[in-house]
């Protein structure tokens, strides 16, 4: 059974002039019903936790109904979390995603930024109590939660404007982890080594800090940065100054070079642990950043999607030419399959990735060029054969039913 949020059967709503969204419960057959049984619910997004509870924002609350609630997944009964708030805060970045608006730590408290009319709030969800962990006085920008309960926030003063990244420990103390010699960040990540990794813009420009989650101390090495001689900073771990300073290198892996690997969409882990970054701010080159850090070879120059499947890295996007294509790259050999050819199948521009592992599949949606369609379908894994249905977009029943 999974959840998703869909369109009402009703129409468009004459108040709003946007159709009604519906929480929708997908069965295991493919068929959809509604997850509200009785009365009506306008449910903006949703999240599910590690303990299977499902998440609720409500949209265009007003003052006193909830804003935040929290479904039992066995008595189907609902809790209403937080009817303080105007609104629950996605996080972003330049217009992307950076962090989950709803994070979790290890012993199931779940975390999120709200906002009133004048400030914004970081608030813990723990066995029915909602507690504050931040003041009135500051600006949330990005928030990560590592699995130990340590909190990173990276924002402002507003009294002041001073910038920082602090870290709010899981009794609740404050800790600055980099004050007056930062611009902002662009990422913060846990790896799998379980250090917090940040991009920032510092004192010598972009670059990635490494947090030591055993020590709670920054390492002074930055990990990633281009070489400051004789300006204070020491030699860091990665030195991007290798790739960035070759004009070549730099045009084919600008995304990386733009930010020295501080602007990334998004990160994808193997099971054995390396982790992947696809840099820029639109789609670019992919670049492994633990346990070492350069570009993963691949004829998918421009990668809009990324997926780990086991040790295997599925990539969806573009080659030298601009065609879109579907690569598999096995990280363990490097070895590469193509898997939807442009030459063969003909282009389809994927839209989202998923896997099937009872079928060993790979699923995906996007346009097929060659008829110009919205088209779902699915890359069978083991005899390589592309399977594509021209269906009307949204219909959860038919792509269950490639799954």
């Amino acid at each position: 059974m999974a959840i998703a949020l869909g369109e009402s059967d009703y129409g468009q709503s004459l108040t709003q002039g946007v159709s009604t969204p519906e929480l929708l419960v997908v069965l295991p057959s493919g068929a959809t019903r509604s997850a509200i049984e009785t009365g009506t619910a306008n449910v903006e997004r949703f999240a599910i936790a590690p303990n299977n509870q499902l998440y609720l924002v409500f949209g265009y609350p007003r003052p006193n109904e909830c804003v935040l609630g929290v479904v039992d997944p066995v008595s189907g009964l609902a809790t209403c979390v937080d009817d303080e708030l105007l609104g629950v805060r996605e996080l972003r970045f330049n217009s992307y995603e950076v962090n989950d608006w709803l994070q979790f730590d290890d012993t199931g408290a779940a975390y999120y930024v709200g906002y009133t009319s004048d400030r914004s709030v970081v608030r813990r969800y723990r066995d029915g109590v909602v507690t504050d962990l931040t003041n009135d006085n500051i600006d949330i920008a990005d928030m990560h939660v590592h699995p130990s309960g340590n909190v990173f926030l990276s924002g402002s003063t507003q009294s002041t404007g001073a910038r920082w990244l602090r870290r709010i420990s899981p009794s609740g103390g404050l800790n600055t982890v980099i004050g007056s010699n930062i611009d902002g960040t662009s990422f913060l990540r846990t790896f799998p080594d379980g250090d917090v990794y940040i991009g920032a813009l510092r004192v010598g420009g972009w670059r990635v800090d490494r947090f030591d989650i055993d020590t709670l101390t920054l390492d002074p090495k930055p990990y990633i940065s281009l070489p400051h001689d004789g300006d204070g900073i020491p030699a860091p771990h990665h030195d991007a100054h290798v790739i960035c300073d070759d004009p070549v290198q730099n045009a084919r892996y600008l995304g990386f070079c733009v930010g020295t690997g501080s602007l990334i969409r998004g990160t994808v882990t193997t099971s054995s642990g390396s982790v992947y970054a696809l840099t820029g701010t639109s789609p670019d080159s992919l670049f492994q950043y633990s346990p070492i850090v350069g570009p993963a070879e691949t004829a998918v120059t421009d990668v809009a999607l990324a997926m780990a499947v086991f040790d295997t890295l599925v990539l969806a996007g573009t080659d030298q030419e601009g065609r879109n294509l579907l690569a598999a790259v096995d990280t363990d050999d490097g070895f590469e399959e193509i898997l939807i050819d442009p030459n063969l199948e003909g282009e389809i521009e994927i839209y989202h990735l998923d896997f099937s592992g009872q079928n060993n599949r790979v699923l995906f949606d996007g346009l097929r060029f060659s008829d110009n369609a919205y088209v779902l379908g699915y890359v069978d894994l083991v005899s390589g054969q592309v399977t594509t249905s021209s269906l009307p977009a949204g219909r959860l029943v038919d792509l269950q039913a490639v799954s």
